[in-house]
């Protein structure tokens, strides 16, 4: 073909894609075809078929997105503009082997006197002059409950999560065994969180939080940002100011979550290449899981349990999930060639891990097809040793217990990390 054929195609096909960008010409669920079997990384809505790296990254995978954003998580504000502000000094923590920064991120184009910030809690080792990988995550009640130390503020909130509102769920300290922050820092890692109210309180009410502070957002109301895509949203608020902290290597920021954080971290990450690491711990449904075939939380269940987690679109594909024009591994596509873990637990049956690594082997044709090492022998990891021997840029770490975070998981977690950042913090 010559190559100013090959041109006009490739020009015909970014239009076409281009058209899919304006949010009144995607079509209804009502006339999406019926795809009962995963759709096509490389196919695109046209039925134009992805060759190249080069097509994947300027038509694909920005269609992939728009997809995700239109139907399921919900159109994010844009250019929004951040300040960045000292809630505390900076203090040591973990008897001086860490220190905390604490961060207020605000948003000046918000004029309201209660308009929202986040309250970023960010640990490093107290080593000067050293950039160090940092993992990012929300944290469910609040900031207080990873240390049990005074210096970590805590703040007034509204709407507290029921599980939260228990003394011992949200005391501080309370998630020293699930944040493992010591460990953390033993090995040289930094940890950053904020607290899910400080974007959007885990309710079905968007009077709260910071949906009523950005009404002229893209697309029809009816998909406007969930609180998945808002929580996504302040860990990329969040990683504004990472970005811009001299201790924090900007290469190698990780974002992790459990559950529905989960959900949230492999969102956060699937759209923004500054976070280099994705670990999606026991996400289930809307996170790794497969939304087709799935035989234990269906997207029907979920839309009814959490109906504000996804835009209002989603519930359209209740008991119709062979009309959803992508399933998640192409979300986990979206991360690709950057490295994701999923950890698991095989007494987690909701979060369905059988139906996760069905999702990655499915991923893995797009991590080979840009050249990056993806699914290495066996994509399942049952507990051990992370090597390069048996691990590539993606893969299932797999542990013998229910619907928890351990430290147990965090050696796999650091050890993928130290994989995938080695040459970076060299």
């Amino acid at each position: 073909m010559k190559r100013s054929t090959l041109f006009i195609l490739f020009f015909c096909v970014i239009l076409s894609v281009a058209g899919l960008a304006q949010a009144d010409e995607f079509p209804p669920v009502a006339e999406l075809p019926v795809q009962e079997e995963l759709p096509d990384p490389f196919v695109t809505m046209e039925g134009h078929k992805i060759t190249t790296p080069e097509e994947w990254y300027n038509i694909r995978r920005p269609e992939l997105i728009k997809l995700f954003t239109h139907y399921m998580y919900g159109y994010m504000p844009e250019d929004v503009d951040v300040k960045f502000s000292e809630d505390a000094p900076p203090a040591e923590v973990l008897n001086g082997k860490a220190i905390v920064k604490q961060i207020a991120i605000s948003f000046p184009q918000l004029k309201s006197k209660n308009a929202p910030q986040i309250h970023l809690a960010l640990f490093l080792p107290n080593q000067p002059a050293k950039k160090f990988p940092v993992f990012l995550a929300v944290n469910k009640c609040g900031n207080q409950t990873v240390i049990p130390d005074e210096a970590i503020l805590t703040f007034p909130t509204e709407n507290l999560h029921d599980y939260c509102q228990k003394p011992e769920n949200s005391a501080r300290g309370s998630k020293l065994d699930y944040w493992c922050l010591e460990y953390l820092i033993d090995r040289g890692y930094g940890f950053a969180t904020y607290h899910v109210n400080n974007v959007d309180p885990d309710t079905h009410d968007f009077t709260d939080g910071v949906h009523p502070h950005f009404e002229n957002i893209k697309g029809p109301v009816e998909s406007r940002w969930g609180t998945i895509s808002a929580w996504a949203w302040g860990l990329q608020r969040c990683v504004d100011y990472l970005m811009t902290d001299e201790q924090v290597h900007p290469e190698c920021i990780a974002v992790t979550g459990h559950s529905r954080r989960g959900k949230t971290a492999l969102w956060a990450a699937a759209t923004d290449e500054r976070i280099a690491l994705c670990v999606p711990h026991q996400s289930g449904t809307g996170g790794m899981a497969l939304s087709r075939n799935n035989d234990q939380e269906t997207v029907k269940r979920i839309n009814e349990h959490f109906p504000h987690w996804f835009n209002d679109t989603f519930t359209n594909f209740n008991d119709n999930e062979s009309q959803i024009p992508f399933d998640q591994h192409l979300l986990v596509a979206c991360v690709a060639p950057r490295p994701l873990l999923e950890t698991s637990g095989l007494k987690d049956t909701w979060a369905n891990y059988n139906s996760s690594i069905n999702g990655i082997r499915e991923a893995d044709k797009v991590y080979k097809f840009l050249g990056a090492p993806g699914i290495k022998g066996d994509p399942i990891l049952n507990g051990g040793s992370v090597t390069r021997e048996n691990c590539g840029n993606l893969a299932q770490y797999r542990l013998d217990t229910r619907h928890v975070l351990l430290e147990d998981y965090w050696h796999g977690i650091l050890d993928f990390a130290d994989l995938q950042f080695a040459d970076k913090l060299k």
